[in-house]
């Protein structure tokens, strides 16, 4: 049996889809549901880029809010129905006392044969995620990195859920992590597209950010591959779906804790938790999103804005943060959002940060004073001129301006840009949309104890060449727009950062000749790469 290779999970659902529906070879088989399927035996293929997680192919409208709960549900070692509802009204089907999964994956990894408490959790028992972290980063190419999951003795008495997915290996080569599922059983569409894909992706994340590791592959060997007869029609569909996503930025919120821990990665999932909880009983208020601002871990932060336009019946602003990722593209590609209860809801101002007040501050009084002089003689001559002024002189401190002085500019100049991007460009200059336009940044961005100023500076010279790439058609305003944007959050990053340095009169670095750390940081900027791309799709030369 051959080792089938698939780039990303929407590559492989189109791919195992062709295969289970299109070749005629492939037998029809019955089910213990009574269903029939179309089965393929001791199958066994590798996703490259599993971080891709996220499903954009037209068509598989999966639901990302019901994933990124339950991927969380499992990496917290919970297993309660109670929760796991509101997202999956169907959960109690799979239960036997109605309460809990039996076969749940949570507290068999975080708490093996631990004593289940009353919110589903294990904390007793062997955390097999902590066991793992351990062994790697004591033993860096050991190959007992395992976790187990089917118990014989659970799953060998009868009852609605044993485990599907049975035993996953982790393996670190040449500072990458590897992992390797195996599964007895997986359906095609509700299975392994519909969770497995997801959350093994994530705790492979999680783990090789805590043990130094860059994310590898993920292998999956299963033994029956299989599609119900009622999902026949739609993998047809798929088989045929156009290649989507190629110019998404594949991982802009990555993992990064500011601790790398088991009990730090706990300490979050309890805060993500509460805030969760904020957000369904409070139905995604949108001011919960400037409070989650001080949320400090990014992809753990971006699944909860996820989890908040779902709540608010679709409130798009939830999502600008996310805007030109996988996250939005498949949040807007899936399941519709909750409908929201028809009540009033409190008016409440939301948190405002003393740089994000200083920037809002600083726009309104040099608005003031220059109005639309910053745009009007246009994109080349005016906007972009006044852009470039500001990118060549970052880091260079002089003629009363500091280097925090000319950051925060380029960040005005930044937002007021992507405002004129949009569909109502004279907003640009006023003063409450662009301090709106900050308040998103400051609750989707975070200064992680890697960044490097420096880098930011080059990341931000470079994506402006970039900019000047793209030509004055239409066509190209939605890549101007995301590339602008990009910039404005690194941009919030820097400034922010030089801003409070200056504020406790400390000098900041911004000539590290630390190179390799630099390079390192621009290659974890997410953007880079899939703007290039669509930069030269209008400049193939560039």
């Amino acid at each position: 049996m051959s080792l089938i290779h698939y780039s990303t999970p929407d590559t492989a659902v189109r791919g195992l889809c062709q295969r289970l529906v299109q070749d005629a070879s492939v037998p029809e088989v019955g089910s213990r549901l009574g269903e029939t399927t179309r089965e393929l035996l001791m199958q066994q293929f590798t996703i490259m880029n599993p971080l891709e997680r996220e499903l954009t192919i037209r068509g598989r409208r999966a639901n990302l809010a019901a994933q990124i709960a339950e991927t969380a549900w499992v990496l917290a070692g919970r297993n309660d129905v109670a929760w796991l509802e509101h997202y999956l009204p169907r959960a109690k089907d799979f239960s036997d006392d109605g309460e809990t999964w039996r076969g749940g994956y949570g507290p068999r990894l975080r708490g093996w044969r631990g004593v289940v408490q009353g919110d589903g959790t294990a904390p007793s028992g062997i955390d097999q995620v902590a066991h793992v972290v351990n062994l790697i980063n004591s033993e860096r190419g050991t190959r007992r990195a395992v976790m187990s999951i089917y118990d014989p003795v659970t799953d060998s008495e009868p009852g609605r859920d044993v485990p599907c997915n049975n035993w996953l290996s982790f393996i670190s080569r040449e500072g990458k992590l590897h992992l390797h599922v195996a599964a007895r059983s997986n359906d095609l569409m509700w299975g392994w597209s519909g969770i497995n894909q997801f959350e093994w992706s994530a705790l492979l994340e999680v783990v090789a950010h805590l043990t130094g590791n860059l994310v590898g592959t993920v292998t999956y060997s299963i033994t029956s591959l299989h599609l119900y007869d009622r999902h026949w029609r739609k993998a047809e569909k798929l088989a045929n779906a156009p290649a989507q996503g190629a110019d998404l930025y594949p991982q802009r919120h990555r993992f990064f804790p500011e601790v790398r821990t088991v009990d730090y990665l706990d300490s979050l999932l309890d805060q993500w938790f509460d805030l969760e909880e904020r957000l369904r009983t409070e139905h995604g208020r949108y001011e919960i999103l400037f409070e989650m601002g001080d949320f400090p871990e990014p992809m753990l932060r971006s699944w909860l804005m996820v989890l908040g336009w779902w709540w608010s019946g679709g409130d798009r602003r939830w999502l600008l943060p996310l805007q030109g990722t996988r996250l939005e593209a498949a949040a807007l590609a899936g399941l519709q959002p909750k409908p929201v209860p028809e009540q009033p809801q409190p008016e409440q101002q939301p948190r405002e940060t003393p740089f994000q007040a200083f920037a809002a501050k600083l726009h309104e009084e040099k608005n003031s004073v220059y109005g639309d002089s910053w745009r009007r003689r246009g994109e080349r001559v005016a906007i972009q001129a006044n852009v470039a002024r500001k990118v060549d002189r970052l880091g260079v401190a002089g003629a009363g301006d500091t280097s925090a002085d000319t950051a925060v500019d380029l960040l005005i100049y930044l937002v007021k840009y992507h405002h004129w991007l949009g569909d109502q460009p004279d907003l640009a200059d006023d003063p409450q949309a662009v301090a709106d336009r900050l308040a998103v940044l400051a609750a989707g961005t975070t200064t992680t104890p890697d960044f490097i100023p420096s880098g930011a500076i080059a990341y931000l010279k470079a994506r402006f060449e970039d900019l000047l790439q793209l030509p004055d058609h239409p066509e190209a305003a939605k890549a101007k727009r995301d590339l602008v944007w990009s910039m404005a959050a690194i941009c919030y990053r820097l400034a922010e950062h030089l801003w409070r340095q200056e504020q406790l009169g400390v000098q900041p670095d911004l000539c590290s000749s630390e190179g390799a750390s630099i390079d390192a940081w621009l290659r974890e900027q997410s953007a880079g790469h899939a703007l290039r791309n669509r930069t030269r799709r209008w400049n193939p030369e560039a």
